[in-house]
């Protein structure tokens, strides 16, 4: 008798995190909502592709081949689903109007998780230092955004997002490199 390993041809270990979706969930939902997050920049609309996310893979983890970490294939989902959100235009516009009172504060509570060893005087500086940070991501292009995010806040290697994002291991190494220089570029004009 074949086991479920032999017939689905997927590592043992990635089996059976896929096995139990509920696990999954609960070890990769926060990762994918921050990258999304991080992406978008609308926390309804993050959290929405969040649960989209996870119903895409359920529908299809029996597509899944092993060849890559789980976290992996949901962030390549991920990253399709906010590509097509971008694609998108009229609908992004709509709901950027429709949240814009309360999505700066979302932001803010989303970002910064306090550390009780700091100062508030200190915790204040470091928000404030972030929010710019993250004000110069949200102004690069989708491409040195994706990169950079995945390499900086997810910690994936250049392999891993090359496969993530479906691009050549060259081609993320550029949007790294240039995702860096430019945020140092402009960084760099803000304080002349």
């Amino acid at each position: 008798m074949l086991d479920v390993f032999e017939l689905t041809a997927v590592k043992p270990q990635v089996a059976s995190e896929l096995e139990d979706f509920d696990q999954t969930i609960a070890l990769y939902q926060q990762r994918i909502y921050r990258l999304l997050l991080a992406q978008i920049g609308e926390p309804d609309v993050a959290e929405d592709l969040t649960q989209e996310c996870f119903i895409r893979a359920f529908q299809n983890r029996s597509r899944f081949r092993g060849e890559s970490q789980v976290f992996t294939w949901l962030a390549r989902i991920a990253i399709n689903l906010a590509r097509d959100y971008f694609r998108n235009r009229r609908l992004a516009f709509w709901r950027r109007l429709s949240r814009m009172d309360n999505s700066e504060e979302e932001n803010r509570r989303a970002m910064a998780v306090p550390d009780r060893s700091v100062s508030p005087e200190d915790l204040v500086i470091q928000r404030e230092k972030l929010a710019s940070v993250m004000e110069l991501v949200k102004q690069l292009s989708q491409p040195q955004r994706e990169t950079l995010l995945l390499s900086v806040i997810e910690e994936m290697s250049l392999d891993e997002i090359s496969r993530c994002t479906n691009r050549r291991i060259g081609t993320v190494k550029t949007h790294l490199f240039r995702a860096l220089m430019n945020l140092r570029k402009w960084q760099e004009g803000k304080h002349k």
